[in-house]
């Protein structure tokens, strides 16, 4: 969504592990700064980092296939 003077934007970054697609990371944002390079590039980053904390770890994936 894109913002303006009276408007706020919002930006959405994918939150992805090797396992796909996990959620998203969402930010409202206003005067237009969601159109900025350096924003993007920063959510991206940001999301990439969250996307590690919030996935389940590795082994406990294993755990419950291995359960199942």
């Amino acid at each position: 969504m894109t913002g303006d003077g009276s408007n706020n934007g919002a930006l959405v970054a994918p939150l992805v592990t090797a396992d796909g697609c996990i959620g998203v990371l969402s930010a409202e944002m206003k005067g237009g700064s969601e159109k900025d390079e350096s924003s993007q590039a920063l959510a991206s980053i940001f999301a990439a980092q969250l996307a590690t904390l919030v996935s389940p770890p590795a082994s406990a994936a294993l755990t419950l296939a291995a359960e199942g």
